[in-house]
């Protein structure tokens, strides 16, 4: 659907930028593991970091169901997509902010006329108990979540549909995600991939950098900085 282009130097002359929440722009990676240890103990079911790793880029939705036929579950999804959230609502409401300069960074954008974008898998209830602490309205654009295609990261559904609603095209935008399989969607519709490094200790930066055209450490990083700033 989009046509391919060359990566410019980074920082790359973009035009529209998409961002990732979990992990990336927030420290939140190991909260959701928390979540989903618990989940899946409670349920007498051996918890180990794969459960996550599976979990992720999958949103509520492909995850809840997921979860139900693997462990053939005596629940509805449903019913896991609920606990899900009133989890999340719980932890995000009053712990969650951004990390360090990340805010900073797309209002920098924003100045420069370059359109910013939110997708994430996480639901948008979730998101709507962070207002006001976090201006998600004032940063971003466009906000698309996994429930708005039903797809996870693993499909290009999602980042085609927030592409669509910027009335953007890949070759000219960036975006920043803290998962493999999700660099390696965007990688493959033509968007200049840049891999962040999230909270996750067991996060694989070798697999990172095989779809991720540039790579940083924290939204603080100078680099980020556009030449012309």
């Amino acid at each position: 659907m989009y046509p391919t282009c060359q990566n410019s130097l980074f920082p790359p002359r973009f035009s529209a930028a998409i961002f990732d929440f979990d992990g990336t722009l927030a420290a939140t990676t190991q909260l959701w593991q928390k979540i989903d240890r618990e989940f899946f103990e409670v349920r007498n079911i051996p918890y180990d970091h794969n459960l996550s790793k599976k979990l992720s880029p999958l949103g509520f939705a492909e995850g809840a169901h997921w979860a139900v036929e693997a462990y053939n579950l005596d629940e509805s999804p449903e019913h896991v997509i609920a606990e899900w959230t009133a989890k999340g609502k719980a932890a995000y409401q009053h712990d969650v902010v951004l990390r360090p300069g990340a805010e900073k960074y797309i209002r920098l954008l924003r100045s420069l006329g370059i359109k910013t974008a939110l997708a994430t898998v996480n639901d948008a209830d979730v998101f709507a108990s962070m207002e006001p602490r976090i201006p998600f309205f004032e940063l971003f654009d466009v906000m698309v979540f996994g429930s708005d295609v039903g797809k996870g990261k693993d499909k290009p559904d999602l980042y085609q549909d927030v592409l669509i609603r910027l009335n953007a095209t890949a070759c000219s935008t960036i975006i920043f995600e803290d998962l493999p399989v999700a660099l390696k969607t965007a990688k493959a519709l033509s968007l200049t991939t840049c891999a962040v490094q999230s909270d996750d200790p067991a996060q694989n930066k070798k697999l990172l950098t095989a779809y991720a055209d540039f790579f940083i450490e924290s939204w603080e990083d100078p680099e980020l900085l556009p030449k012309d700033a």
